[in-house]
């Protein structure tokens, strides 16, 4: 559970300076060969306490050496610029990234209010989408409580959302979690997150929207009216579920963990009638020195009709279900996705990564393709990463051609798509 940036600063503050270029390519079938050379800033300063309160103002800027040769989704939706391109989210873009004032001054409580990053537990339902250039961050008010060493409770009401492309989104949002960690071999999250996008509420008489959150079933994408799937409103939810995981110690160098977890979704404020979903995820994971493997299965349920599937409009969705980025919106008929990973930290000073997902609807279980990812990173210097990735999806065109959403060939379709990545990380 990361809220903010942390709290100890010192006498005298603390500033952070962060630089990110960036070389990125994607091919995708239908579409011209994307690439994108951009580079990210971030220069950030945190005030010393004085007695309890603090500030900290973070500024973002993104800059691309030639926009003209990758797509992005624009104001208002569905619009993407140079749409014969594959799509990048990387837009050119500047605006404060974090603009908060904090107040230590209760025992074992943090208060912050302002545009703030929050990021929990795995980011699965709520996080910053660090990968993007332009990170996500929440404008609201937010308080962890820490009673005893191993409780901690957060709650959050947030009314804005500036999310990777650089959108100042009105929200309704309210946030609530609970961790006890007591115990290494179990720990216990509780939580519950009501979603409310207030984007031209009530339904919209314009084909679009104006700063819809991408990825979440296409809500906002034309004319709008109540319970209607094109009003923003409509992918609003209250999911609430439990987590549980924890580490198990073995022989020698050997240790083992798994995640277990479960959460419910349901419509709220205005939220679609056809929501009502379920998530499930279970992990185990083997590790032995610098190297582990994992296996994982992750279902993100759809309804008994299979007309809407379980959507996670907050999350940092590029770390899940895929590099290639094929299912930032779970489709309709929701989505399993069964994959295994094995990771070397140390193969001659570089850490060497690859994962194999298979996916299948959750609906009728119809097959929609694989995916390879790998990643290869080394650090350059002391506070200098080095990092390239490539993610190479492979779409089941009978699978997915069985579904009106997802054939091939249509704009919400699933095409075989390869994507590179080229980047190097340096925090100050």
């Amino acid at each position: 559970m990361v809220v903010g940036n942390p709290a100890n600063v010192g006498s005298s503050g603390v500033t952070n300076f962060e630089f990110r270029p960036r070389y990125e390519v994607v091919q995708q079938q239908g579409k011209q060969e994307a690439q994108a050379l951009t580079a990210r800033v971030l220069a950030g300063y945190t005030t010393p306490d004085a007695g309890g309160f603090g500030a900290t103002l973070e500024l973002i800027g993104v800059a691309a050496a030639d926009t003209a040769t990758y797509g992005v989704p624009g104001e208002p939706l569905p619009r993407v610029s140079n749409p014969a391109y594959a799509t990048i989210l990387d837009p050119v873009a500047s605006n404060f990234n974090q603009a908060y004032v904090s107040y230590d001054g209760f025992a074992h409580t943090r208060i912050l209010a302002g545009r703030q990053l929050i990021e929990l537990d795995d980011q699965r339902f709520v996080g910053n989408v660090g990968f993007r250039q332009n990170m996500q961050t929440y404008d609201g008010l937010s308080l962890v409580n820490h009673p005893q060493s191993d409780f901690r409770i957060m709650g959050a009401y947030l009314f804005g959302e500036k999310n990777v492309l650089d959108q100042e989104v009105n929200m309704n949002t309210f946030l609530a979690e609970a961790d006890w960690t007591r115990y290494a071999f179990a720990h216990i999250d509780a939580f519950g997150y009501w979603y409310g996008n207030q984007e031209n509420a009530g339904g919209s008489t314009v084909s679009g929207n104006d700063a819809i959150v991408p990825g979440a079933a296409l809500c906002g994408a034309g004319p709008g009216s109540a319970n209607s799937l094109v009003d923003p409103q409509a992918c609003n939810s209250a999911t609430l579920g439990m987590r549980l995981h924890g580490d198990i110690p073995l022989a020698d160098a050997w240790k083992a963990s798994y995640v277990a977890e479960y959460a419910r979704q349901n419509s709220w404020d205005g939220g679609y009638s056809a929501i009502g979903n379920d998530f499930d995820h279970f992990d185990g994971t083997l590790y032995w020195g610098t190297i582990y493997v994992s296996a994982d299965y992750m279902r993100m349920g759809t309804n008994a009709n299979g007309t809407y599937g379980f959507q996670t409009p907050m999350a940092t969705k590029h770390a899940f279900n895929g590099w290639a980025e094929m299912f930032l919106t779970t489709p309709r008929e929701g989505l399993r996705s069964n994959y295994a990973t094995i990771d070397d930290e140390n193969v001659w000073g570089f850490d060497v990564l690859v994962r194999y997902y298979r996916f299948a609807t959750d609906y009728q279980g119809t097959d929609l393709g694989h995916e390879w990812d790998w990643s290869i990173g080394h650090p350059l210097a002391r506070n200098i990463d080095f990092v390239v990735q490539l993610a190479d999806f492979t779409v089941n065109a009978s699978g997915a051609a069985s579904y009106a959403d997802l054939q091939p060939g249509k704009p919400a379709g699933l095409e075989n798509t390869t994507a590179m990545w080229a980047m190097v990380t340096a925090k100050f």
